[in-house]
C-alpha cells in the first residue's frame, strides 16, 4: 500500500536524506530545513568554518649538562571561517637543532603557519657556558654551574610556557627542563635535571593525542637522575647526547649530558605539524602548491591527496606534516543561514562606590564590586525564537551615603550579577555582595562575589586614614585598605570578542582620609580618593571608586561603569534580522523597525553585535 511521503509524493517507500545522501523528491522549504539540520549533501560546496591545530618545531636541547628545548607554540580553535576560491598558507615549522658545544645555545624552533595564525617556535635550551634567554611558543630553560641566578627562556602568551630554573648546587647541577604547552619547565635540583613541561592534548584527528611536550634538562657529569621529556614530544635528558623530540608533535629537545671526555650535544626539537578538520559533507580541498607533505603525500603542484575520511568519523582531516605551499577550496560558497552557536560575553553594571561621611573623626568609603563578568563559546540558538537582552547600569554614586548595586546583564539564559555597591563607613561597614562584592569600610570584611563571575572585595582598617577595601573585580579580589592608602580594585578580565584585547568588569579603589592615597584601579574600575573618587568606564562593568570624607565635607564615591552584551559568529551566517525597540546595538537605538548592520570589520570572518545600553529582544 502506498504511503504519502516528503514532497506530498505517493510512494511505497518513504524519502531518506543524510550529509551523504539525498532519496526522493522533496520541496524546496525541506531541502532548507534539512541543511540547516546538516542532513542534506552539500555538493562542491566549501566550508564556511573549519577547525585546526598549528603546532610549531620545538627547540632543541642545551650541550653539556644543558637545559631542554622549549615546546612549540600549540594553538587551536574549533571555528576558523575560510573563503571559497581563496589561498591559504601553510608552513609546517622544522625543530631546532641541538647544541653541540657547551658554548652554543640550542637552536629554536620554526613557527608553524595557516593563513594569519602563527605558532612561534619553540626556545632553545641554554648550555654549560653561554645563558642568553631564549624565548618562544615555550621557553627553553636554564643552565650553567655558576653561582649566578640564570634566567630561563620565557612562552608565549596563549601558545606556552616559560622553561624551568637550573641551581647551581649539589653534585647534579641540574639544568632546567624546557616549557610546555601545559606547564611550565620543571625547576633543576642538586640530584636531578628538571622534568620537561607537558605538552596538551588535542582530538582533531579522531583520537587524543598530546603535542608540545618540552625537553628535559640534563645534569653535571652524568651525576643524579636525568630530566624526563613531557608529555608531548618532549625529547629526555640523557648522560651522552639528548633525546630528540618526536617528530610532528613540536616537542622540544632533551639535554646533553657531560663526561670526563666530552660533553654531550642537545636533542634536536620535534617538527610541528598543521592538521585541519571539517564536516565530510563539504568538499574537499581542490588544489595544493608545491612543496608540502599533506597526510603521507609530497604535493608537486598538480597532484591533489585525497582527504582522511577514516580517522574521525564523519569528518575530512588534512594533515600537513612538512613543507610550505598553499592550499585552496574551489567549490561554491554555501547558502548562508541563520548560525546555530554564537560566542558571548556578558558584563553586569558595577557597584557604585561609597561615600563618607563628613565629621572628626570622617568615615571612609570603599570601592564598588565590579559587574559579573561572563563569557563563552558554541552557545546554542535557534533561528526565529526571540532572544532577550538587558544591559545593566552601573550603580549610583554615594555622597555622605553608601554606593548603589549595579543591575544585572542579561543574554537568553544567561544572568550577570551587578557588583556591589561601595558602604560609607558610617555605621555601615562590611561590603555588599554582588557579582563581585564592594569592599569594607574600617573593621569590616569585603563583600562576596558571585561564583563563577567575580570576586570578593577587600577588607578595610581602623586607625590612621582608615583605607578602605578595594571593590572585587572578574580576576581577583579587592585589595585591603592600610592606614595609608586605600586597597586597590580587584583586577579584571580581558576579552578579544571584539577583535580587540580589551579589559572588563576590575573593581572600584577604595577610599583614603585626609592625606593618604586612595586605591588604584584598572579594567575599568575608578580610582579610590580622598574627597571625590573617580567614577568607572562605561559599557565595563567597573566598580567605582570609593571617597573620603573630610572634617566638614562628604566624601563622594564614583559611578559604577555599566555593563555590556556582546556577541559573535562567523560572518557566513545570516545576520540578525529584527530588533525590539530599545536597545542601544553598534552605536544605533532600535526602534523596533530598523536593523543595526553587524560589526564585520573589528573582528576579520565574524559577525559582531556589540549591546551597550536598554532592555528588548532579537531574532534571526
Amino acid at each position: 500500500m502506498s504511503t504519502r511521503y516528503k514532497g506530498s509524493i505517493m510512494a511505497a517507500t518513504a524519502a531518506t536524506n543524510s550529509s551523504i545522501a539525498a532519496i526522493g523528491i522533496w520541496r524546496s522549504n525541506e531541502i532548507m530545513q534539512a541543511i540547516q539540520a546538516a542532513l542534506w549533501p552539500l555538493i562542491n560546496t566549501t566550508p564556511s568554518v573549519i577547525e585546526y591545530l598549528i603546532v610549531a618545531g620545538g627547540g632543541g636541547g642545551g650541550a653539556a649538562a644543558g637545559a631542554g628545548g622549549g615546546a612549540g607554540g600549540f594553538l587551536t580553535t574549533s571555528e576558523y571561517s575560510i573563503s571559497a576560491n581563496t589561498s591559504y598558507t601553510v608552513t609546517v615549522g622544522a625543530g631546532g637543532a641541538g647544541s653541540s658545544s657547551p658554548n652554543n645555545l640550542g637552536s629554536a624552533g620554526s613557527n608553524s603557519v595557516f593563513n594569519t595564525i602563527t605558532a612561534i617556535g619553540g626556545g632553545g635550551g641554554q648550555s654549560n657556558q653561554i645563558y642568553t634567554v631564549l624565548t618562544g611558543g615555550s621557553g627553553g630553560g636554564s643552565a650553567g654551574t655558576g653561582s649566578s641566578d640564570i634566567t630561563p627562556g620565557n612562552g608565549t602568551f596563549g601558545q606556552g610556557n616559560n622553561g624551568g630554573t637550573r641551581t647551581p648546587s649539589g653534585s647534579a647541577y641540574g639544568s632546567g627542563g624546557g616549557g610546555g604547552a601545559g606547564a611550565i619547565g620543571g625547576a633543576g635540583s642538586g640530584t636531578a635535571g628538571g622534568a620537561g613541561g607537558n605538552g596538551s592534548s588535542s582530538s582533531i584527528n579522531g583520537t587524543s593525542i598530546n603535542y608540545a611536550g618540552g625537553g628535559g634538562g640534563g645534569t653535571y657529569q652524568g651525576n643524579g637522575t636525568q630530566g624526563t621529556g613531557g608529555l608531548g614530544g618532549g625529547g629526555a635528558a640523557t648522560t651522552t647526547t639528548g633525546v630528540s623530540g618526536t617528530t610532528n608533535t613540536g616537542g622540544g629537545g632533551g639535554g646533553g649530558g657531560t663526561s670526563s671526555a666530552s660533553p654531550g650535544a642537545g636533542g634536536s626539537g620535534g617538527s610541528g605539524v598543521v592538521i585541519l578538520a571539517y564536516p565530510d559533507s563539504y568538499t574537499s580541498i581542490t588544489s595544493f602548491s608545491i612543496g608540502l607533505v599533506v597526510n603521507g603525500v609530497t604535493t608537486n603542484g598538480s597532484n591533489v591527496p585525497a582527504a582522511d575520511t577514516t580517522s574521525r568519523t564523519g569528518y575530512k582531516v588534512y594533515k600537513f606534516t612538512a613543507g610550505t605551499g598553499t592550499v585552496q577550496w574551489g567549490g561554491s560558497a554555501p547558502t548562508p543561514t541563520a548560525p546555530s552557536t554564537v560566542n558571548y560575553l556578558v558584563v553586569a553594571g558595577g557597584g557604585g562606590g561609597g561615600g563618607g561621611v563628613s565629621g572628626v573623626p570622617p568615615t571612609v568609603g570603599s570601592g564598588g564590586g565590579a559587574g559579573g563578568y561572563l563569557t563563552a563559546t558554541g552557545f546554542s540558538v535557534t533561528a526565529g525564537s526571540s532572544i532577550a537582552v538587558t544591559v545593566g547600569g552601573g550603580g549610583t554614586a554615594g555622597s555622605g551615603i553608601s554606593g548603589g548595586n549595579g543591575s544585572s546583564s542579561i543574554f537568553s539564559s544567561i544572568t550577570s550579577t551587578g557588583g556591589g555597591g561601595g558602604t560609607s563607613g558610617n555605621g555601615i561597614n562590611n561590603g555588599t555582595a554582588g557579582g563581585s562584592g564592594s569592599g569594607a569600610a574600617t573593621t569590616g570584611s569585603g563583600g562576596a562575589g558571585t561564583s563563577g563571575q567575580g570576586n570578593a572585595g577587600g577588607n578595610g582598617v581602623l586607625g590612621g586614614n582608615k583605607g578602605s577595601g578595594g571593590g572585587g573585580g572578574a580576576g581577583s579580589v579587592g585589595g585591603n585598605g592600610t592606614t595609608s592608602v586605600g586597597g586597590n580594585g580587584g583586577t579584571g578580565l580581558s576579552s578579544s570578542i571584539t577583535g580587540s584585547s580589551i579589559g572588563y568588569a576590575g573593581g572600584g579603589g577604595g577610599g583614603i582620609g585626609n592625606s593618604g592615597s586612595g586605591g588604584t584601579a584598572t579594567s575599568g574600575g575608578g580610582a579610590g580618593a580622598y574627597g571625590v573618587a573617580t567614577a568607572a568606564t562605561t559599557n565595563t562593568g567597573g566598580g567605582g571608586g570609593g571617597g573620603g570624607g573630610g572634617s566638614s565635607s562628604n566624601g563622594t564615591g564614583g559611578t559604577g561603569g555599566s555593563g555590556i552584551v556582546v556577541i559573535s559568529y562567523p560572518d557566513t551566517s545570516t545576520s540578525i534580522a529584527s530588533f525590539s525597540s530599545g536597545l542601544v546595538v553598534n552605536g544605533v537605538t532600535t526602534t523596533g523597525s530598523n536593523v543595526p548592520n553587524a560589526d564585520t570589520t573589528s573582528s576579520a570572518g565574524n559577525k559582531i553585535y556589540t549591546f551597550t545600553a536598554g532592555t528588548g529582544t532579537f531574532q534571526w
